[in-house]
């Protein structure tokens, strides 16, 4: 999936409070290089706030991934 950066702007702007906070703390974990604990820290923030269904989210990182990467696929679990 790629969405350009105003894209991904409109989509985090979009938020609610409580999501943007979950989204932010994996991407502090994802900007240390932890993209496991990154992905985990989403997954049970977004079941704990309950804007997103952990069962649908496949999550398969390559070896390779970016933060920008990551930021991309993170927003594209989150919903309105």
């Amino acid at each position: 999936m790629f969405i350009t950066a105003t894209q991904q702007d409109e989509k985090y702007t979009s938020l609610t409070p409580p999501q943007k906070a979950a989204f932010d703390r994996a991407m502090a974990h994802a900007a240390k290089g932890d993209y496991k604990k990154a992905t985990d820290s989403f997954i049970k923030d977004s079941r704990d706030i309950g804007f997103a269904n952990p069962w649908n989210m496949q999550v398969r990182m390559p070896d390779n991934v970016t933060v920008g990467h990551f930021r991309q696929i993170l927003l594209g679990f989150c919903s309105k």
